[in-house]
Formats: C-alpha cells, sequence, structure tokens
C-alpha cells in the first residue's frame, strides 16, 4: 500500500500537488486499520515492513524542476539530473531503468525498515492464519 509516512508524499500532499488528493480516501492506505481488519477476521501478523526505497521520493515528480525551485540563490538553472518516471513510461529516457538499478542497493540496506520507511513508497503487511 502507499506509504503515508513517506517525505515525497507528504511533500505532494502538502506541498506540490495538492489537487492529486481529492477525492482519495486515504483510510485505506492507514496501516494500523489494515492490521487491525486482518486481526478482526482471526489472522495473525508475521511480517511488516517497506519496500521500492528510491533515491528520490517522488519518481512522479520531476527532480529537475522541484530542485529549481528550491534552489538557494541564483535560478538554479544549472541543475541537471532529471528522474521522470513518466518520460520512461511514454518512451523519452529509456536509460531510466539503469540509473534506478545503480541505486536499488537503499533497498537492501541493513537498517530497521522504519527508518526507510521515511523514503520508501510502499508499505507491507504479511498475514496468515494462526
Amino acid at each position: 500500500m502507499p506509504n503515508k509516512k513517506q517525505i515525497g508524499y507528504q511533500l505532494r500532499k502538502y506541498l506540490l500537488d495538492k489537487n492529486f488528493f481529492n477525492g482519495i480516501h486515504e483510510k485505506w492506505a492507514d496501516i494500523i486499520r489494515i492490521r487491525s481488519f486482518f486481526n478482526s477476521i482471526g489472522l495473525k501478523m508475521k511480517a511488516q515492513g517497506v519496500l521500492d526505497v528510491p533515491p528520490w521520493p517522488d519518481t512522479c515528480v520531476p527532480i529537475g524542476p522541484f530542485l529549481r525551485k528550491f534552489k538557494k540563490g541564483g535560478n538554479g538553472s544549472k541543475v541537471h539530473w532529471t528522474w521522470d518516471i513518466m518520460k520512461y513510461y511514454l518512451g523519452k529516457d529509456n536509460g531510466l531503468k539503469a540509473k534506478v538499478e545503480r541505486f536499488s542497493f537503499l533497498e537492501d540496506l541493513p537498517i530497521p525498515w522504519q527508518l526507510k520507511a521515511l523514503w520508501a513508497h510502499h508499505r507491507y503487511v504479511i498475514f496468515s492464519k494462526k
């Protein structure tokens, strides 16, 4: 499920793209609600964690314009790092997959998942019958 605690989610919700959240019922992305439901039907939580831990918190928001907008001093026109998943999907940036794979080590870092949750796009829970 989407990770509501993730930095990119919060930036998008409160600063960059407030309209994206119009009509979205965030209660369905509430991990506590989901865990409570599965517990209520007699399942036992076996694991929880995060996945999709990229180097940029929101791949739907291109990094270049973001950095230019928030760069202190000057106009920021020399920002060359682009991270725009939409260009990849549209066939305009076929090299993006290789860029992403260079940072895949972030997902495997031996740190608690709770720290990774600040950056991870998704949370998961695994349940089983008791």
